[in-house]
């Protein structure tokens, strides 16, 4: 049971760095800028950036200083706390921004 937990809590994290690491690629290759994606207090089109900003990185070394601490942590809190995992996870996904 605990190596399909362990299993499971990879997949998880690994999906979310892999996405994080395409949005910066692909920011990279193509023209323009997700940055204007971010948070910009007191503006409503800032508030897609609730969303969107956990995705957008500054360069490489911002997202790789991220991908470590994320993928540590993050597989931690899947694999100790599976039943509450999921709603810890989005709960600070959203209020972080």
């Amino acid at each position: 049971m605990k190596d399909s937990r362990l299993k499971t809590s990879l997949e998880i994290i690994g999906i979310f760095i892999i996405i994080i690491w395409g949005v910066e690629i692909i920011d990279i290759i193509f023209p323009g800028s997700f940055h204007e994606y971010g948070i910009y207090p007191r503006e409503t089109a800032g508030l897609i950036g609730i969303i969107l900003a956990p995705l957008i990185h500054a360069d490489f070394l911002h997202l790789f200083s991220n991908t470590v601490p994320l993928f540590f942590l993050g597989l931690a809190i899947l694999y100790f706390y599976p039943k509450s995992s999921g709603v810890a996870i989005i709960i600070i996904y959203l209020l972080t921004g």
